[in-house]
Formats: C-alpha cells, sequence, structure tokens
C-alpha cells in the first residue's frame, strides 16, 4: 500500500516516517512539498492514501474533491483548524481532520489506521454520491460557503490579537502580558569543540534551525535565538502547547544525536518552563522578568541534565494525563520544581 503526504516541513516529514514507518510497514510513504507535485504523481501513479496538510488555505477544498473525483481517499492534518475549514474539508470527501497541534497525542496512528479500513467503503458512498444529479444551487451555495474560509480566519486571527493571545508580532511596547517561556539550554559535547570552529559552528547551526521551527506550530514563538539554546514564548492559557513544544525539542534532539556524524557524545539539553506577567520590549535584553530570570537559573543551574523542569504550580495546569510524567523535585530558589525525566 502507498500514502502520499503533502507536507513541506522536513521535520514532520521525519516524524511521519518514524510514526507510520515503524507501526505500518506494509504502507509506503512518498513526500511532496506541494500540491502540483502531489497531482502530478497521481496523474502517473495513484495511490491507497492521501495525507494532506492545509495550512489553512482554503485550496486544500479543490485538491480533496479532485481526490474524491478520482475514489483516492484523504485525510486533513492542518495547523489551522477553524470550523468552516474543518466541515468544507470534509463535505469535500476528506475521512478525517486532525489539528497538527494534536498529532502528538496517539491520535494520527489510529487516524490512518481507520482510514485504511473504511477506504473502500467509503469509495463506494463516493461512487453513489457521483451518480446524483448535479443541483446547480447547491454548487452556488457550497462554492459561497468554502470562500468563507478565508474570512473566518481572519475573524480568528483579528480576535486574537485583540485579546492579546496572538504572538508574531503582536506585542505593543510597555503593555504587559501573561506568558509562558521555555528557555532552552544546550551541552554540546567537548570532541565537538575540538572539532575545529567550522565544523563546530556548522553542527550547532545546522540543530538550532530544526530547533527553532518547533515552537510556530504550537502556537508560540522565539523569542531569543542562542548559540546554546533559545527562549519560546506563549500565551500563558497554552500550557500543554508550551509543554509539547519542548516534548518534541527533546524528541529532535535525541534524533540529532544519532543522525549527526562525527558526534561521538550526545547533545545534552534542559529545557524549563515558567510562566508570569511581564512587561513587553521590543529589545527584549531589557525585559526584566522574574518569570524569565526563574526559567533561565532552571536550565542553567539545575543539578540535573536532560530533564524538563516546572515550577509545580505551572504543572496543575496540566491534564491529568499530562501531570503524571512529573514528578516533584526539590525546592529551587523558593519555588518546589516538579521534573520530567526521560529514563532509558
Amino acid at each position: 500500500m502507498q500514502a502520499y503526504i503533502l507536507e513541506p516541513d522536513s521535520n514532520i516529514q521525519e516524524y511521519y516516517r518514524n510514526l507510520l514507518g515503524t507501526e505500518l510497514r506494509g504502507l509506503t510513504l512518498h513526500f511532496f512539498a506541494t500540491g502540483e507535485e502531489l497531482r502530478r504523481r497521481i496523474s502517473d501513479q495513484p495511490c491507497d492514501l492521501v495525507i494532506l496538510e492545509s495550512m489553512g488555505n482554503p485550496a486544500v477544498v479543490e485538491l480533496i474533491d479532485e481526490l474524491s473525483s478520482r475514489k483516492i481517499p484523504s485525510i486533513v492534518v492542518s495547523e489551522e483548524c477553524t470550523e468552516r475549514l474543518v466541515v468544507e474539508c470534509l463535505k469535500a470527501g476528506a475521512l478525517d481532520f486532525v489539528s497538527k497541534r494534536n498529532i502528538k497525542l496517539g491520535l494520527l496512528l489510529d487516524v490512518v489506521r481507520r482510514a485504511l479500513l473504511e477506504a473502500d467503503r467509503w469509495m463506494d458512498t463516493r461512487d453513489l454520491y457521483s451518480r446524483l444529479p448535479v443541483r446547480p444551487e447547491f454548487i452556488r451555495m457550497n462554492q459561497s460557503l468554502r470562500t468563507s474560509i478565508s474570512k473566518e480566519q481572519a475573524e480568528v486571527r483579528r480576535m486574537r490579537i485583540k485579546t492579546g493571545q496572538d504572538l508574531g508580532g503582536t506585542y505593543e511596547e510597555g503593555k504587559s502580558y501573561n506568558l509562558i517561556f521555555v528557555f532552552l539550554q544546550l551541552h554540546f559535547p567537548e570532541t565537538l569543540a575540538r572539532a575545529g570552529d567550522d565544523k563546530s559552528s556548522k553542527v550547532v547551526n545546522e540543530a538550532l534551525d530544526k530547533i527553532v521551527s518547533v515552537p510556530a506550530r504550537y502556537g508560540g514563538e522565539v523569542w531569543v535565538r542562542r548559540r546554546d539554546g533559545g527562549i519560546f514564548v506563549f500565551p500563558a492559557a497554552q500550557a500543554l502547547a508550551a509543554l509539547l513544544c519542548a516534548f518534541e525539542v527533546r524528541g529532535l534532539i535525541s534524533m540529532l544525536n544519532v543522525t549527526t556524524e562525527n558526534i561521538y557524545e550526545n547533545i545534552k539539553a534542559n529545557l524549563a518552563l515558567t510562566s508570569g506577567m511581564t512587561v513587553y520590549r521590543r529589545n527584549v535584553g531589557d525585559v526584566h522578568s522574574d518569570a524569565l530570570n526563574l526559567a533561565a537559573h532552571l536550565a542553567i543551574q539545575y543539578p540535573r541534565s536532560n530533564a524538563i523542569l516546572m515550577p509545580s504550580s505551572l504543572v496543575e495546569q496540566l491534564s491529568e494525563r499530562a501531570r503524571k510524567y512529573f514528578f516533584k523535585g526539590e525546592t529551587f530558589e523558593g519555588k518546589e520544581i516538579s521534573v520530567y525525566e526521560r529514563v532509558l
């Protein structure tokens, strides 16, 4: 069986390879960066399933229509998941719709398995549907509703900006925001430092290039990129998203340790998550925040390495399922700290 995946992000492609390639060994994966590449391949060689990254683009609905007419089942995995986008994708013939923020929660594998199991019945229903008479008024209303996708997304973004939830340039100088900071402190092995400045810089920059692409997928942004890590920020209400970002960064570092050539010792990292009110300054170096200071001290000074560290008060904001992966450590700077550690 063959699955075509429309996904330009190489990190997400690697995630698909690790997940689907390991669990569904009879499924061959092919990746495409653009819809046109996917269309050309399907014209020459149809497949059993298509997984589409929509990026909230209404054009994905037309692509689902084309796949449905060819009786090729599809699943949408999207960074954006407004109500109208979800509805129109499903009405166009997609078998399922998964928010990109949830693909780490174990949903995607079961969604793909179910899609493969129901594909034959889905094709029977699409065949029946295609033989029904065309209703011009329905087509007109259908198109009208699909064009509302962009309007809905614009309204969602406007409301986020209005409530201070949106990131990416919406902060205002001198205003206070309740933020979650994710402070990443990397420890590169001494053998890398001895490899020479050019080689060391190349490895470090390639690692950081991949890492700093992660926060945006969970609704955060890169506050500061440092040579030995970075600081990411999320709205205070998005504690789970910030934690999932930290998990993906940890997984990405583990992947780098086994795929980067000529690194004989592992890159290690501490990730500290804290929250608090912060007065925004365009020059982030001028920001003074107790929460940011605590995150920095935890990541740099905490006596454990390769840990995800959070004040216990922030852990309490997580779901019961997420909380069970943390245990309470010692008090640090007057705060009770909970620790998630990967144990091999």
